[in-house]
Parts: C-alpha cells; sequence; structure tokens
C-alpha cells in the first residue's frame, strides 16, 4: 500500500490526517509523510492502518462496489449513502480534467454537493434529492442537460450491496445535438420508481424536451 493508495483511500472515507493519526496514535506529520512515500508504516503501524481502511464490513462493500466503476471507460462517479463521492472513473478524471481543467481526484470523501457547486449544476442535486434517487427510491433516472443545444444524457442508478441500499452510481451515458438555443439547464428528467417498476416516467419537460427522443428501453 502506497502513500498515494493511503490518500486515496482516506480521502474516499471522508477522512482527514488527523483523523487518522489520531486513531493510530501517531502525529499528523507522520501520515503526511506516509502519504508523500517519505517514509513507510512501521508494522504495527501497517496492520493497523490496513484494519482502518479495509477490515469494516461496511468499507469492505464499498470497495468490492469500486471494482468496476474503477475500470470504465465512461465517466462515472459513486455516490455513498451519506452523500459523499467515494471513487470515480478514469473517464471521469478525463472528462473534468478536459473540460474544466480540474482534478476530480480532489473531491474523493466530499460532499456530492462540493462537486456540483463547483461545475454550477446545483439543479442536478435539487433533482436527485426531491425524488429520493440518492437514497434509493429510483431504480434508475435519467437526467437530460441542454446547453446551447448540445444535451447529456446522465444515468443515475442504485448500488446495493447484500441486498442493502449504501450509493449511487452517475454516469455521462451520451451527448447529442438539438437546435441551437440560448437555454442551458435541465431539459427532461424520466425514471423508474420503486413503487411503480414497469412503469417508465417522465418527471420533468422543459422547453426543448420535445427534440428528446425516446430512449431505448
Amino acid at each position: 500500500m502506497n502513500g498515494r493508495n493511503i490518500k486515496r483511500l482516506r480521502r474516499r472515507l471522508g477522512m482527514t490526517q488527523n483523523d487518522i493519526a489520531d486513531a493510530l496514535q501517531v502525529d499528523q506529520g507522520t501520515v503526511s509523510r506516509w502519504e508523500r512515500d517519505i517514509e513507510k508504516p512501521r508494522p504495527a503501524n501497517f496492520h493497523a492502518l490496513r484494519d482502518l481502511l479495509f477490515d469494516d464490513p461496511g468499507k469492505q462493500s464499498e470497495f468490492g462496489a469500486n471494482w468496476l466503476l474503477k475500470r470504465s471507460p465512461m465517466s462515472a462517479i459513486l455516490v455513498g449513502e451519506d452523500r459523499r463521492i467515494w471513487e470515480a472513473s478514469p473517464g471521469c478524471y478525463s472528462f473534468y480534467r478536459n473540460r474544466d481543467g480540474m482534478d476530480v481526484g480532489a473531491y474523493l470523501g466530499s460532499p456530492l454537493n462540493r462537486l456540483l457547486d463547483h461545475v454550477n449544476r446545483e439543479d442536478f442535486l435539487e433533482v436527485l434529492e426531491d425524488w429520493g434517487v440518492l437514497d434509493g427510491e429510483a431504480l434508475m433516472m435519467r437526467i437530460y442537460t441542454n446547453k446551447n443545444g448540445t444535451v447529456t444524457c446522465h444515468q443515475v442508478e442504485p448500488v446495493h450491496q447484500a441486498g442493502e441500499f449504501f450509493g449511487t452510481t452517475a454516469f455521462l451515458s451520451h451527448s447529442f445535438q438539438i437546435a441551437d438555443n440560448e437555454d442551458v439547464g435541465i431539459e427532461k428528467v424520466e425514471a423508474v420508481m420503486n413503487d411503480a417498476p414497469h412503469e417508465f416516467c417522465v418527471l420533468h419537460e422543459g422547453p426543448h424536451a420535445k427534440h428528446i427522443l425516446p430512449p431505448f428501453r
């Protein structure tokens, strides 16, 4: 477990260097040196650190769910039930780096709203909260955003481990063009809700929604 992995796991759990230091009874500077590969944890500290980051059953579930996401070429994130960003796909790193010049890795372990605020997508979070998607109330949701005629489809799905809901994946499914316009915002929202699993319902339509063809079902 190198320094980069220690840092990624710590961020993913929403912990600070001081949190790790307090749990292992070392000072914050020691944790910093581990993360920068200046020094390696001593055996006793290494085992304690491993137990802290991996051995909790809930954390094992989170890391298991990360496996596929970490290998996805699509732009995708995994958000825990606590609303924190647990993981981002390689495609997500590339997407935000190319579009916004930002490192999405800096947001691992941070609340989802921090990332959405940075990219001016507070309305996206409102939809997820209003319909309980981040609490597992939807089997699947598609959110179509429009930026001057470029429409992007974001697909959101719950993640379960051992039959229990613990988070949500959100990935950029595809983009396409409609007629040029001056609008920026959410154009259409459709979902399959838990209480109506056989019904694909439209929850919101903007002024250009008629140009968004029905998806393959």
